[in-house]
Parts: C-alpha cells; structure tokens; sequence
C-alpha cells in the first residue's frame, strides 16, 4: 500500500510546475524577486579608450609659435593598458628661415615621441605633447570623439594637434 501510495504522490508531484512560471504574480517568482539586493548595481570593469593604431595628425601651431605654421603628419600609438604613448611616422617639415635664425632646435623626426599620456573612462585622465627635440614635454587637455576616431589635443596657448584614426 505505501508503495502505491508513493506513486501517487510522485506523479501528483510530476504535474505541478516547481517555480518555473515567468508570471509575476507567481508566488515563486515573488519570492525570488524578493530576495534580489536592491540598489547594488553589477560591478563591471571600466573600460577605456583603445588609441592604439595609426594616427593621421594635423598640427598647428599659433598664439606666440604662429611662425611655425601647420603642417601634416601621422603619429603612431601605443597604448599598455590606459598608458599610451605616440610617435612620428614622418619627419617635421623643416623649420622656416624665421624660426632657424631665432636658434629653435630641429622638427622632430620620424620615430620621436609626439605624445603621451593616460586615457581613463570617459577621456583623457593627462595628456601631454613631446616637442620635437623631446627634451620638452607640455601638458595640455584633450578630447575624443564619442566614436573614438577623433581627437583634438591644445594645450590653450600655442599647439593644437588634431588626430583622425586612419
């Protein structure tokens, strides 16, 4: 008889969903909401820009470095982790007659440093540009685009640079 009994009660079992219902006013799925922390959001790494690649750069100068003109290059970055650096795929045009005679130091060369910096979330955590006998390095501020394929880097008082991925 227990064993009839058994079976009975085994496929009554069977035949009743166990909290499977997606229905909000099953009593299960009340419970499990329930239970669920509130107000904690989920922990996700954040994630920075990834500027490495190749950078096509547009660099003017102006305010008191006016004489220095503006002029095309492309830079190339690499970045460990949110650190990056960049450096001159080409040459510096040669400096103008003017700024020869005032005893400036040569343009940069191809595979000096033209950058470098920290990207956090969101932006730029520094960035600085690397004239180009390295010896000077300028702070400045930067923006990047939403879509990551364009920068703008001023420092407010004589260089902007601005970057457009290739």
């Amino acid at each position: 008889m227990w064993k009839w009994l058994g079976l009975v009660v085994v496929t009554m079992m069977a035949a009743v969903p166990l909290g499977c219902s997606e229905d909000q006013g099953d009593m299960h799925q009340q419970i499990f909401e329930a239970a669920k922390p509130k107000g904690v959001t989920e922990d996700k790494a954040a994630t920075v820009a990834n500027l490495a690649g190749d950078w096509e750069a547009v660099i003017e100068n102006y305010g008191t470095a006016a004489r220095f003109g503006t002029y095309p290059n492309a830079y190339r970055i690499t970045q460990t982790g949110s650190a990056f650096t960049a450096i001159r795929m080409k040459d510096d045009p040669p400096l103008t007659k003017e700024a020869a005679e005032l005893g400036h130091s040569p343009w940069g060369r191809a595979g000096s440093p033209s950058l470098q910096g920290e990207v956090e979330k969101g932006g730029f955590k520094r960035v600085e540009v690397v004239d180009g006998s390295g010896g000077r390095v300028v702070p400045t501020k930067g923006q990047i685009s939403e879509d990551g394929k364009k920068m703008v880097i001023d420092n407010g008082l004589y260089i902007r640079v601005t970057l457009t991925r290739k």
